[in-house]
């Protein structure tokens, strides 16, 4: 109070709720015409009060809408590279698995697998300025050279070749989860 005066202004003494319209009333009939449910405890009532316009949107099918087109402008921004081209199969996943180890087998008959040494989430590169990408068919490695990361519970593991060559083909896309045993690369 003592501030107020000090500074040539007036403390407000009122309850803040009367500088507000009472709307309540306004959004029940809203509610009854476009015959929304109140949900149990008027909790769909409150949150049309509270966040009247993104209720609205959602209701109308508009925040759906939207979401749908930032997620396809966010994945053409992204341009994840594709998975290899092989034959589309309806197997379970395992025969599906051979089938492929198979396709890729008869590909490239000189080629070894880089296989993974751990089950959770293929990362070709960890890459905190720009987007992680799978390496290009071509580029050679080392023996003992990291070639890719599987992102566990426990934290990240190197995939470490056990021999050198060029790298032919990948298997997965980057953020594919892969068990221990997946091939994911082959090297030549």
């Amino acid at each position: 109070i003592e501030l107020a005066k000090k500074n040539k202004m007036e403390f407000y003494t009122a309850n803040p709720q009367d500088a507000f319209p009472n709307v309540l009333e306004e959004y029940k009939k809203e509610m009854k015409e476009n015959n929304w449910d109140f949900g149990q405890d008027d909790e769909e009532l409150f949150e049309l009060a509270m966040h009247d316009r993104q209720y609205r949107d959602y209701k109308s099918g508009i925040a759906k809408k939207r979401f749908e087109e930032e997620l396809e402008k966010a994945k053409a921004a992204q341009q994840a590279p594709q998975e290899t081209a092989a034959p589309k199969v309806s197997l379970s996943k395992e025969e599906s698995k051979e089938q492929m180890f198979s396709y890729l087998c008869k590909k490239y008959p000189n080629a070894k697998p880089v296989v993974a040494t751990a089950s959770g989430t293929l990362l070709w590169e960890i890459d905190v300025v720009d987007k992680s990408i799978a390496p290009v068919p071509g580029k050679k490695y080392k023996e003992n050279d990291t070639f890719a990361f599987i992102q566990t519970y426990y934290g990240n593991e190197e995939i470490i070749l056990p021999y050198e060559g060029t790298l032919v083909d990948t298997c997965l896309c980057q953020g594919t989860t892969i068990k221990k045993g997946d091939v994911i690369a082959w090297i030549e």
